[in-house]
């Protein structure tokens, strides 16, 4: 039987709704495998995003931890070698420099005026002009050994004259036998027969050209000394410097100072014994007062 014309078979009506189903289905699983798959690659960027930022953080940290131990490093080799430069430079500023350059602590009163050096005769603390220290020697006393009379040190500029009637020579008696104790001993004789002579201009050729600066005029150190006299020395101690100066401790007895109302005193002092090129004979380069005088 032959189907009206304008009619569907119910047959073929079924085999395009099936079809158009299976299309959908297909068409809705090939959207959810392309977002399945948007999905993974969004993952796996992300992932890799992670793992360079990582890797990025490393290496930067890496870095910034080597540059800095670089720089800690440098800055302590620099900051090493600045200290070596300034140890040294202050090594040889010291070692060039006499005693009487700086100029530290009191002035003895043996060496002061009234000139610009001028100080009073109180005790200082201890030390010496260029920093160092003298002590007197521990233990037992030893055995006094006297200076030989009389002395002339070969280096000198004149010998000292006479004193007048009356007036001894200052005797002269060491407790130490460190190297220099004859010379220090020798010289510390000549000049206090320089001053118990009143020859001043003498005794003022004692001190150092930087010391007679310091001190004042020759006259005005006279004007200072006159009527003082040297009794005895005991040389305490001396120490030698690098630089070949002495370091002298001595209790010096003396009469005439007017600061002690003339009466007889002993005067603790630490004196830096030097030459001064081209001259080679001694001179006094500081004298500092390291006790208060105590009475004879």
């Amino acid at each position: 039987m032959r189907w009206p014309v304008g009619r569907r078979h119910p047959a073929l009506a079924t085999q395009r709704s099936v079809t158009s189903a299976v299309a959908r289905k297909r068409a809705a699983a090939a959207a959810a495998l392309r977002r399945e798959e948007q999905a993974a690659a969004a993952y796996l960027a992300r992932v890799e995003a992670q793992e360079r930022a990582q890797r990025r953080w490393r290496f930067w940290s890496r870095f910034t931890l080597a540059a800095l131990s670089v720089t800690l490093l440098v800055s302590c080799q620099v900051e090493s070698t600045l200290a070596d430069r300034r140890a040294a430079r202050e090594a040889a500023a010291q070692a060039a420099r006499a005693p009487e350059d700086a100029w530290p602590g009191q002035l003895s009163a043996d060496v002061a005026s009234s000139g610009p050096g001028r100080t009073s005769t109180g005790s200082t603390s201890g030390g010496h002009g260029d920093g160092s220290s003298a002590s007197q020697p521990s233990g037992g006393s030893p055995a006094r050994a006297t200076v030989p009379e009389p002395v002339v040190d070969p280096g000198s500029a004149s010998p000292p004259r006479a004193a007048p009637a009356g007036i001894p020579d200052p005797t002269v008696t060491a407790v130490t036998d460190a190297p220099g104790t004859l010379e220090v001993s020798i010289f510390l004789r000549q000049h206090g027969m320089r001053i118990n002579s009143a020859d001043y201009a003498g005794a003022y050729e004692d001190f150092t050209p930087k010391l007679q600066e310091y001190v004042g005029s020759e006259a005005g150190w006279a004007a200072s000394m006159a009527g003082i006299h040297w009794r005895t020395v005991v040389v305490l101690d001396v120490q030698t410097r690098d630089d070949g100066a002495y370091l002298a401790t001595a209790e010096i007895k003396r009469i005439g100072d007017p600061t002690v109302n003339g009466e007889c005193h002993v005067w603790t002092k630490t004196y830096t014994i030097k030459t001064v090129d081209p001259d080679p004979r001694l001179r006094i380069g500081w004298v500092e007062d390291v006790a208060d005088p105590r009475p004879c």
